[in-house]
C-alpha cells in the first residue's frame, strides 16, 4: 500500500469506494456478525422535514449511486488497513467475500418527493443494507440538493421573461471539488438545465458545454468595445457578451455597438455584478479605490481578476487595475439586506 498523500485529489475506485463508509458501520457490522444478525432487513432513506417555504424535492444520485453499489468491492488494500484498525478476521473475510445481493427500489431520478416518504428502500441482508448507508446518503443527499435547487430556478425563469430550459450550470469553480463539479452537472441536467460550463462534465454525460467570456478577457484589453469586437470576430458563434466589468449599462451600449462595427449578431448580454448599484463593489481583496468610471465589478466573492496586462506591441505595457485593499466588516444593516 502506498504512504498516505496529503495532496491526493480524493477519487475513489468502486473497490476505495468501499471504505466511503463511517466506522460505527463496521463496527455495527461486526458485531451482526459475532451475534448471528444477518438476517433480511429493510432500510429506508428519506427526509424528515423540509425547510420553511420548501415543499418538495427533486430527487437525483440514484444512478451514480447503483453504479458504485454494483461495483462495490472490499480489495487488499482496503482490507490489510481495515486489519490495521483493529478489525477481526471474521469480518475481514466476510467483506473480502461482499457483494451486494439485496434489491433497491427507488423514486426515479427527476421524481418530485416529498418529507416522510422514501426515496430509496433497500432490501438486503442486515450487514450488506448497514454497509450501504452511508455511500447512498453520499450520494442521494448532494445530488437531490442540486437538483431541487436547479429545478426552482427553472421555474422561476419560466415565470418570468425567460424560456423554459434558460439556465446553466455555471459551478464548478464555487463547487466543493472535482466529484461534486461533476454531480452537479449533472444535476442540473436532470432538473432541465440546458448546459454546463464544465467541460468535462459536458463529455462525461453528453451534455451541452456552454460559456461565454470573463472578466479577465475584457481587461486584457486596451477598452472594454475593442475586447467586445474582438470575441464577437473570434466566436461569432456564441457572441454573448459580458457587460459590466466596469459600467453595466455602458458595457450594453459598447456591446451593440461593436455588433454593428463587426457585422456579427449580438446573440445576449451576460451580467455578473448584483442587481442594485452601490458605490463600490467588494470581491476577493476588497472595495476598488478606482475612479468610479474605470473600477471593475464583482459578484461580491472570489475572482479571478488579471493585476497586470500583457506587454503590447513594442514591449509597453498597459495598466491594469491593481488589488484592492481588505473589505471593512459590513454593516448590521447592510449584512442583512444581502440576506433578503
Amino acid at each position: 500500500m502506498d504512504a498516505p498523500d496529503i495532496n491526493d485529489p480524493g477519487l475513489l475506485s468502486p473497490a476505495q469506494a468501499s471504505l466511503l463508509i463511517d466506522q460505527y458501520e463496521l463496527a455495527m457490522a461486526a458485531s451482526y456478525l459475532g451475534r448471528g444478525m444477518n438476517e433480511p432487513a429493510v432500510f429506508e432513506l428519506f427526509v424528515r422535514h423540509l425547510p420553511p417555504r420548501r415543499h418538495w424535492l427533486l430527487c437525483a444520485g440514484l444512478g451514480p449511486a447503483l453504479s458504485l453499489v454494483e461495483r462495490l468491492r472490499f480489495g487488499g488494500e482496503e482490507l490489510a488497513y481495515l486489519e490495521r484498525l483493529g478489525f477481526r478476521p471474521a469480518l475481514l473475510d466476510y467483506l473480502a467475500g461482499f457483494r451486494f445481493s439485496g434489491s433497491v427500489d427507488a423514486m426515479p431520478e427527476g421524481s418530485v418527493a416529498f418529507a416522510g416518504e422514501p426515496l430509496v428502500r433497500v432490501t438486503a441482508p442486515r450487514i450488506e443494507a448497514q454497509l450501504l448507508e452511508t455511500l447512498l446518503l453520499n450520494q442521494i443527499n448532494f445530488q437531490t440538493a442540486i437538483a431541487t435547487k436547479a429545478a426552482r430556478l427553472m421555474l422561476a425563469a419560466a415565470s418570468g421573461t425567460g424560456p423554459a430550459g434558460a439556465i446553466v450550470d455555471f459551478s464548478p469553480r464555487r463547487d466543493h471539488g472535482t466529484d461534486a463539479a461533476m454531480k452537479a452537472a449533472r444535476s442540473s441536467a436532470i432538473a432541465g438545465a440546458a448546459g454546463t460550463s464544465n467541460v468535462a462534465a459536458a463529455m462525461r454525460y453528453g451534455l451541452d458545454a456552454v460559456g461565454t467570456m470573463a472578466h479577465s478577457y475584457v481587461m486584457s484589453f486596451a477598452d472594454e468595445e475593442e475586447a467586445f469586437a474582438a470575441f464577437m470576430q473570434d466566436t461569432p458563434e456564441n457572441a454573448v457578451i459580458l457587460v459590466d466589468t466596469f459600467d453595466t449599462l455602458e458595457g450594453v451600449r459598447r456591446a451593440i455597438s461593436a455588433s454593428r462595427s463587426t457585422g456579427v449578431r449580438l446573440a445576449g448580454v451576460r451580467r455578473v455584478s448584483p442587481p442594485r448599484e452601490r458605490p463600490w463593489m467588494c470581491g476577493a481583496s476588497g472595495p476598488s479605490s478606482a475612479p468610479a468610471a474605470t473600477r471593475p465589478r464583482s459578484a461580491g466573492s472570489t475572482s479571478w481578476w488579471p493585476i497586470a496586462a500583457a506587454p503590447a506591441a513594442g514591449g509597453r505595457s498597459r495598466s491594469a487595475p491593481r488589488p484592492r485593499p481588505r473589505c471593512p466588516a459590513p454593516s448590521r444593516s447592510s449584512a442583512a439586506s444581502r440576506r433578503e
